[in-house]
């Protein structure tokens, strides 16, 4: 019974916040109900499966934690109102400059974009080989990445790439900045740009090579908000046509179901042969059923303040400074109900209680909110450039939003790595876009 309440509570907070935030598809709310919505309706299809039995507790942190996530935003939105009023001049898009009907933006920078993008996947893949060789480990290449990713993951060994982890980083970055321009630029002229489309897929193919498939996950789903922006009354002011609503439905669909076959590529498969449906549902509906059970059983005390939370922010400190106590291994157990696998995923409320009990909830599940919709609300209230820091750090942050059901992206994002990413939006920025827009103010 409980499981039907949580996907019909669920379902109609999914309804509500996106009546309350104007009917925006990427509103944060929205994104971040419709999340535990699909899984929760993942999980009950698998409920004899893994013998799902959910209990009050995982309700209320659920429901609870979602409703808490809606407050804050509408709070923020309230803010945002106060401190920007409807009257204000606000700058918009006038239209992208053209020169014989190519993007202002030259072919040759694109040309050189596209080099460097196959020049560092190449250089990447030799040094992620490289270390699993080092470890007695290499078995192919492709299976290389999968274990490149465990052992960067679920180990203490040193998988530093050295300084081809600059080359990585700007190329990633330029991922984000190659997809938002390609998808205007198709909404502007009709038809796919090819070197824009291949400096995009080049940048999200580099994801992969260090065995994370999320990565390459999370590129493609920056794309949506530039296509809300793009169509939903905002800058073209016509509304998103149900093809392309088809389109975006079957892209995640093939994206999902290509996850086994992925994982089989680079050696990333679970312990037991699964139907497709079932090996989705792992990622899908499994994450619910494995908080269920972590709640209703004493876990160990963490030893360093949030370790699980901030796992990755605080491995980083300690490899780079040393502190051998401050290394230890995630505690994330691989779970099993009636001799099936449910992989070791726990939604992102999960190490919020881990390190800080159900506070944790409270605090840190407000604290995302209030800063995803701060930085959708600067976005959507400022548009003058579809280059400025609220609109990229919307599109880096956006998949972490719906992702919340599945772990804890967000605060995994929040890393040295993002610090880095924006300072290389800024180079990018003044070296390929910079002076290829043009704006005015609406009187």
């Amino acid at each position: 019974m409980i499981i039907y309440l949580t996907f019909f509570t669920l379902l109609a907070e999914s309804i509500i916040n996106y009546k309350i935030f104007s009917k925006s598809i990427c509103s944060p709310p929205f994104m971040f109900s419709l999340g535990f919505t699909v899984a929760s309706a993942d999980l009950i299809t698998m409920q004899s499966y893994w013998g799902v039995n959910l209990h009050w507790n995982t309700y209320f942190v659920i429901c609870g934690g979602c409703l808490l996530f809606s407050v804050v935003c509408y709070l923020v939105k309230l803010f945002m109102k106060y401190l920007f009023p409807s009257n204000q001049k606000i700058a918009k898009l006038n239209g992208i400059p053209r020169v014989n009907g190519e993007l202002k933006i030259s072919n040759f920078k694109l040309y050189c974009i596209l080099g460097f993008n196959i020049l560092v996947i190449l250089l990447l893949s030799y040094k992620v080989i490289s270390v699993v060789r080092h470890y007695g480990r290499y078995s192919g290449i492709l299976s290389s990445f999968g274990v490149y990713a465990k052992l960067s993951k679920f180990s203490t060994r040193d998988t530093s790439l050295g300084k081809i982890t600059l080359f990585y980083n700007i190329c990633r970055a330029g991922g984000y900045i190659w997809g938002n321009l390609l998808v205007m630029d198709y909404f502007k002229n009709k038809k796919i740009n090819i070197l824009l489309l291949f400096c995009f897929l080049s940048a999200t193919l580099s994801t992969f090579i260090t065995g994370s498939r999320g990565g390459s996950v999370y590129m493609l789903l920056s794309l949506l908000p530039s296509v809300y922006l793009c169509r939903e009354k905002r800058i073209l002011k016509k509304p998103l046509e149900f093809k392309y609503i088809l389109l975006l439905a079957i892209i995640c669909t093939v994206g999902l179901f290509s996850f086994q076959f992925l994982g089989a590529a680079i050696g990333r498969t679970t312990k037991e042969e699964v139907t497709p449906w079932t090996y989705v549902s792992i990622y899908l509906g499994a994450p619910i059923q494995n908080l269920d059970v972590f709640l209703q059983k004493p876990h160990k005390l963490p030893n360093v303040f949030g370790c699980t939370t901030f796992y990755y922010q605080i491995q980083s400190y300690a490899v780079n400074h040393n502190l051998s106590n401050l290394i230890y291994d995630f505690d994330l157990p691989f779970m099993n109900y009636n001799n099936h696998n449910a992989g070791n995923v726990f939604t992102t409320f999960y190490p919020f209680i881990y390190d800080f009990g159900y506070v944790g909830v409270l605090v840190l599940t407000g604290l995302m909110a209030l800063i995803v919709q701060t930085i959708y609300e600067l976005m959507m209230k400022s548009i003058k450039s579809p280059f400025s820091f609220s609109r990229l750090l919307y599109l880096y942050e956006f998949p972490f939003i719906p992702l919340s059901f599945f772990s804890n992206k967000f605060y995994e994002g929040l890393n040295e790595g993002f610090a880095k990413l924006i300072v290389f939006w800024i180079f990018l920025y003044i070296l390929c876009i910079q002076n290829t827009y043009k704006f005015k103010l609406d009187e």
